[in-house]
């Protein structure tokens, strides 16, 4: 699947330098042509250097050794390592404790990229020290064999660290958990500006997932936090603590791919302590979190309380909040039906929009709605509330897309097929349906984890769909059959591919800002004329249009006029169309 990224753009005092490639050539813990050796070489060249990895024979290789400190930025990647013959979908690169030193990989300099590369055994496995910042950790692997505690990654006044598409206690996405967990997957104190986003945790033998003291302006967005995804195992910690006053993160998001997942803990899933405030938590999937999904402890996002619903059914959601809040709808875990047991508490595994409440605190949702409905509160400086006491609908649903429900409904196979034109969107039919039938929906996915709903239509008299504005890469659909007597059955799924090659490397920066953002597009693209570029808050109105209006290799747009808070910028020409979420401060 291709995926759009828009991300933080680093620009290195270095980079304009001359670089120095040293390379790996064996396995040995240190000496010439080691691990070792090769970044101790790059320490004294005063560039950012590359260290890569040339080792004959066939991968995986593994490393046992000790300690190994960064004095200068350094870049290094596993997959620069040849197959040699290897076709497993591994790490080529495995740096295995010799059980010499506690500590892996250690960092006293800013600027370094470690990627692809499986750590072993270490009881902290990457040490940044105090003052290390713009550190990034991609698409690595921190696995546990021997049971210990420590960490997996830990910095101390860290600003713009990125850990990103990581693997902790599993050896490939999606895969099961392997080994063993330390007491914190990921432990930062004193720290900002970072983003933690599309990593996969394993998380039990009392782990916490994230425990960050102090953090300011940080994303947290795109992980999957748990057991094993068929294992709803209660798990005896919080998945994500923000302590000492913790400021101006966001954590989740209403996009495709921004979510959070979480299965499992006995605690909160996400916890905001010691006066924690202005942290925005938009929707986030919960499943088996027997404490609370949000908890909020006295003193923390300024106090600010829950929405209350006060009535709901299958076609609106009325309620009350502190006038002016944004009150976000979710369709809550019905923990009572869940295999792993335990007590309904609010948590939610559907989003269903935002409202915001009146002057005299009323708000009102209308749409089509199911099963318990939660909502949670935001103020203006984005303190997000605990979740609102569950409301029956009294409409029936099965969370299909769930591994903790006890029963997955069968798809009945029947034709969907699915069409993309780039100026049309894409254009589903599908044949007539059986009488008993009385409703459907339909559904999209990017991920076939995550399953939004584009619209509910009567059985009788539809048999075809459009959705105007499918995002960029791979887009799945399915449809839900309901009949009149509540049961439920789903399609197979047809795909299309949206292309949008242009911008697949469109660089949006910097994120958080105060004045100004800069558009960059990669790999010699450019945005091209009549492209336009508009900035909407998170109700989705309109308040900043840029037109481009020749070819270019950038664009700046001032924001330094707007009120601080979170908005959403689109970027579209006539048949691509990318959205991104941008924090002004």
């Amino acid at each position: 699947m291709i995926k759009v990224l828009l991300s933080l753009l680093i620009v290195c005092p270095f980079s304009a330098l001359q670089a120095t490639i040293f390379t790996v050539t064996n396995t040995n813990a240190t000496g010439a042509g080691s691990l070792k050796q090769a970044v101790d070489d790059a320490r004294f060249t005063g560039t950012l250097d590359t260290v890569a990895f040339d080792i004959p024979g066939a991968a995986p290789h593994t490393i046992t050794s000790g300690s190994v400190f960064f004095y200068s930025p350094t870049y290094i990647d596993g997959d620069s390592q040849p197959a040699n013959g290897y076709t497993g979908n591994g790490k080529k690169i495995i740096y295995r404790s010799s059980g010499a030193d506690p500590n892996g990989f250690g960092f006293f300099t800013d600027s370094c990229t470690v990627k692809n590369i499986q750590f072993e055994d270490w009881d902290n496995t990457v040490v940044g020290f105090s003052g290390a910042s713009y550190l990034t950790f991609e698409g690595n692997a921190f696995i546990k064999r021997v049971p210990s505690g420590g960490f997996s990654v830990l910095a101390y006044g860290c600003i713009g660290c990125t850990i990103k598409d990581n693997l902790f206690s599993k050896e490939e996405m999606g895969g099961p958990c392997v080994g063993y967990s330390p007491s914190y997957h990921i432990l930062f104190t004193a720290s900002k500006k970072m983003e933690f986003t599309g990593n996969e945790m394993c998380v039990f033998n009392n782990t916490q997932a994230f425990r960050l003291t102090d953090v300011d302006s940080t994303i947290i967005q795109g992980n999957v936090l748990g057991g094993n995804p068929d294992d709803c195992s209660i798990l005896n910690q919080t998945a994500i603590s923000f302590n000492d006053t913790s400021t101006n993160n966001i954590i989740g998001g209403i996009l495709p791919g921004e979510e959070n997942t979480f299965i499992g803990f006995n605690d909160s899933g996400i916890s905001l302590t010691d006066g924690s405030k202005e942290n925005l938590i938009s929707f986030n999937v919960f499943h088996c979190i027997l404490d609370d999904g949000i908890e909020v402890t006295a003193g923390s996002q300024n106090n600010k309380t829950a929405p209350e619903i006060t009535f709901a059914d299958g076609a609106s959601v009325i309620g009350t909040a502190a006038p002016g809040d944004k009150v976000a709808i979710y369709r809550s875990t019905d923990n009572a039906s869940l295999s792993c047991g335990g007590v309904t508490v609010p948590q939610s595994d559907l989003y269903y929009g935002e409202v915001t409440a009146d002057g005299a605190g009323n708000w009102t949702m209308t749409g089509t709605f199911e099963g318990f409905l939660t909502a949670t509160a935001t103020d203006a400086a984005n303190n997000t509330s605990v979740f609102a006491d569950v409301y029956d609908t009294g409409v029936g649903f099965t969370n299909t897309s769930s591994p903790c429900y006890s029963l997955i409904l069968a798809a009945e196979e029947f034709s969907l097929q699915a069409q993309y034109h780039s100026a049309t969107g894409t254009l589903l039919s599908w044949n007539s349906l059986g009488e008993s039938t009385s409703t459907i929906q339909v559904q999209r996915s990017t991920d076939l984890q995550r399953w939004i709903q584009l619209g509910r239509l009567p059985a009788v008299g539809n048999s075809d769909f459009r959705d105007p504005h499918p995002p960029a890469g791979y887009a799945y659909y399915r449809i839900q059959q309901m009949s009149e007597e509540g049961s439920t059955m789903l399609s197979s799924i047809v795909s299309v591919f949206v292309d949008a090659r242009e911008w697949t490397e469109l660089h949006v920066f910097p994120n958080p800002t105060t004045d100004q953002l800069t558009l960059i597009p990669h790999n010699h693209s450019f945005l091209m004329p009549e492209t336009t570029v508009e900035l909407f808050t998170l109700q989705g109105k309109s308040i900043l249009i840029n037109k481009i209006e020749e070819t270019s290799s950038s664009h700046e747009m001032k924001i330094d006029h707007l009120p601080r808070g979170v908005y959403i910028l689109s970027i579209s020409s006539q048949n691509q169309r990318l959205q991104q979420k941008i924090s002004i401060l």
